[in-house]
C-alpha cells in the first residue's frame, strides 16, 4: 500500500497552478461578427469592452489570418489611434500583461508600431522585421506590472506614418501572476513526508 501510495504521489506534479482569468474584455476582439476575409471600421462605442480615442479596424482573416480566433485588430483604420480598457485590479499585486502583434504585410517598416501603457506611461514596442509573407508574423510580448490601485488603465496606440496602414494586434490579455491552489500545497506535503519515511526507513535497514 505504501509503494502504491508512493508512487501515486511520485508520478503526480509538485507543482500545479491554477488558471488565473483574463481580467480583459473582448481581448481577441471576437465580440464584433466580420464576414470572413472582410474587415470592418468601427466607432468608439461599437467594440465591446473596448474605448476608442478614433476608429478601430477590425478584420476577419483579411489580409493576414488571426493568432486567436478569427477576428484581429489594426490600430491605423483612416489614421493612428489608440484603445484603451478599465481593469479591476488589487494594488500591490503583480499581473501579466500579454499580447501578439504583427507588422502589416507588404507594408513599409515606418508605417507599423505599437505602444502599450499600463499606468506608468508609454512604452514602444520592440520594431518587428519587414513583413513580405502574405500572413501575419505574430510576435508574443509579455511584461509584469504591479498594480498601484483597485483599477488599471491599458491603453494600445497604433505609431508609425499615419496613413490607414499598421500594426496588427490580437489575444490581449492581463492575469494576475499565477499561484499554487491550496491542494498542490497539500500535495507537496505529502510528497515530502513520504520521501522523508523512504529515506528514514532505508536508514534504518543500513
Amino acid at each position: 500500500m505504501r509503494k502504491i501510495l508512493l508512487s501515486a504521489l511520485l508520478a503526480s506534479p509538485l507543482v500545479a497552478f491554477a488558471a488565473p482569468p483574463n481580467l480583459v474584455s473582448n481581448g481577441s476582439f471576437e465580440a464584433n461578427a466580420v464576414p470572413p476575409l472582410s474587415f470592418f471600421i468601427l466607432n468608439n462605442g461599437a467594440v465591446p469592452g473596448w474605448t476608442l480615442n478614433s476608429q478601430l479596424e477590425i478584420r476577419n482573416n483579411a489580409v493576414g489570418t488571426a493568432q486567436d480566433g478569427v477576428n484581429f485588430a489594426e490600430l491605423d483604420a483612416y489614421s493612428n489611434n489608440s484603445i484603451s480598457q478599465v481593469l479591476s485590479t488589487v494594488a500591490s499585486t503583480t499581473y501579466d500583461l500579454s499580447f501578439y502583434y504583427s507588422n502589416r504585410t507588404g507594408t513599409s517598416l515606418a508605417t507599423n508600431g505599437l505602444s502599450y501603457d499600463i499606468g506608468a506611461g508609454a512604452v514602444i514596442l520592440p520594431a518587428l522585421a519587414l513583413n513580405n509573407t502574405g500572413n501575419n508574423v505574430w510576435s508574443l510580448f509579455t511584461v509584469s506590472f504591479t498594480a498601484s490601485s483597485a483599477s488599471t488603465t491599458l491603453t494600445l496606440t497604433g505609431l508609425g506614418i499615419s496613413d490607414s496602414y499598421g500594426s496588427s494586434l490580437d489575444n490581449v490579455s492581463v492575469t494576475a501572476s499565477a499561484v499554487p491552489e491550496p491542494e498542490t500545497y497539500a500535495l507537496m506535503l505529502a510528497g515530502l513526508v513520504a520521501l522523508g519515511f523512504v529515506a528514514r526507513r532505508r536508514r534504518v535497514q543500513a
